[in-house]
């Protein structure tokens, strides 16, 4: 440090905080040192007792108050369950952790800190995931008390729809590891879970954890392939020939739809006299929710102005205070926390939250059984790769014989005994 004065403002801005405490670290304790100790001393304890007799609160103080009460009220008002909490799946998740660890300190007996460095990123990660999940029960579903339709109705009303948003879709990115980005998409019906339809993403195009290019992946990839499936739904013909702009082409698509559902018609599908199979329609939603801020709402808008969607309304729920952003909107839109409309968005994302983090978990749980493979003698990296393409796990792989570990290429009788030995020893 410089001077006194730029200690001074260095350890009082530590000192200004709840229990905190100032190590320094010097060859010779200065005078500077200590005055800056001692006023430093000084100036909290008159700050102290100006709180006191005028009842102020610290920040901090305040923040921890909140965080309690939000919790407690938070266990009474709603009920959740731990995913992947049971008996079974403790005891899995320790043993895992425990070879892990072992493996690690091995490698670095043996000074192997690279390998021992992966595999301490590995535990780290897998801890992360294994954290326990706040659950919805029946995966979104609210309380009888809870009446979907007038929330549904109530959100239209506050974002100016023009009607109630049926049909909903929310986005979340999950990016716990960079190994592994993984996105969802949950779908709601009438402020209910439409489970059927709900999505996982793998992050394809964006290296390293990009909330925002991920959003704009899975925005593209969603709605490009809905665009592309009406395309062949009614034709390549019609749809190029039609003028109308995709989302009213795919409004105008959805009201046949319903009419023909209505008159109890099976589904118009093009090309069904030539036999060919086609997907059920799939309708754009009424509302796109993405969670995040202005960054990953700004993401989606750009993608769908690129799809020809711009008029497809869409928002973006961030987390820290609940706050709505909106296209073109600068400021957020706060919806008072007691309000039905608020409850549903947030009921979507913790769905979406849940389901990205679920599909995470998977990824993780594959990636720690794949790397017992790396200790298997004989297995390179690619007769690795080759197995797992073969056989998708090595869950599948322990069920199989040598026999059909041999046919996989580049891998004889003897190495495959040896493979399935190994397997059933570790």
């Amino acid at each position: 440090l410089r001077s006194e004065t730029s200690l001074m403002q260095t350890i009082g801005r530590s000192a200004r905080n709840v229990d905190a405490r100032v190590i320094l670290y010097a060859d010779t304790v200065t005078e500077s040192m200590r005055q800056a100790v001692d006023e430093t001393v000084r100036r909290r304890a008159l700050q102290e007792a100006y709180n006191a007799a005028h009842g102020i609160t610290p920040t901090t103080i305040r923040k921890e108050i909140r965080a309690g009460i939000e919790a407690e009220a938070a266990s009474r008002a709603v009920a959740f369950e731990v995913v992947g909490q049971g008996e079974e799946s403790q005891r899995h998740a320790a043993e895992l952790l425990e070879q892990l660890e072992a493996e690690m300190m091995q490698a670095a007996a043996e000074l192997d800190f690279e390998r021992a460095a992966e595999l301490r990123d590995m535990i780290a990660n897998l801890q992360q995931t294994l954290r326990p999940t706040r659950q919805f029960r029946g995966r979104g579903v609210p309380g009888q008390a809870i009446d979907t339709e007038a929330d549904v109705a109530e959100l239209g009303e506050i974002l100016g729809l023009g009607g109630a948003p049926f049909v909903m879709e929310c986005f979340d990115i999950s990016n716990i590891s960079s190994n592994h980005i993984v996105a969802s998409m949950v779908r709601f019906r009438n402020g209910m879970p439409d489970n059927a339809n709900y999505r996982r993403y793998r992050i394809k195009t964006v290296s390293g954890q990009d909330d925002f290019a991920s959003m704009a992946e899975v925005i593209r990839r969603r709605y490009s392939r809905i665009l592309l499936e009406a395309r062949e739904h009614v034709g390549a013909e019609e749809a190029d020939a039609s003028q109308e702009d995709p989302l009213e082409a795919m409004r105008r698509i959805e009201a046949e739809e319903e009419a023909r559902a209505a008159g109890g018609l099976a589904p118009a599908a093009a090309g069904e006299a030539k036999g060919k199979a086609r997907r059920p329609f799939v309708r754009l939603p009424d509302l796109v929710i993405v969670d995040g801020g202005k960054g990953q709402l700004g993401m989606a808008v750009r993608e769908l102005r690129r799809l020809g969607l711009q008029d497809l309304p869409v928002i973006g729920l961030a987390k820290q205070r609940e706050e709505v952003f909106r296209p073109g909107e600068s400021d957020p839109l706060v919806i008072p926390h007691d309000r039905g409309a608020l409850k549903l968005l947030q009921r979507i994302r913790d769905e979406a939250h849940r389901f990205a983090n679920g599909y995470h978990q998977l990824l993780m749980k594959r990636r720690v059984e794949e790397s017992i493979l790396d200790d298997c003698p004989g297995i390179s990296r690619a007769r690795k790769e080759r197995l797992l393409e073969k056989f998708g796990s090595v869950s599948r792989m322990r069920k199989t014989t040598a026999e059909e570990i041999a046919s996989v290429s580049g891998i004889n009788e003897k190495l495959a005994g040896e493979i399935v030995h190994f397997l059933k020893t570790h």
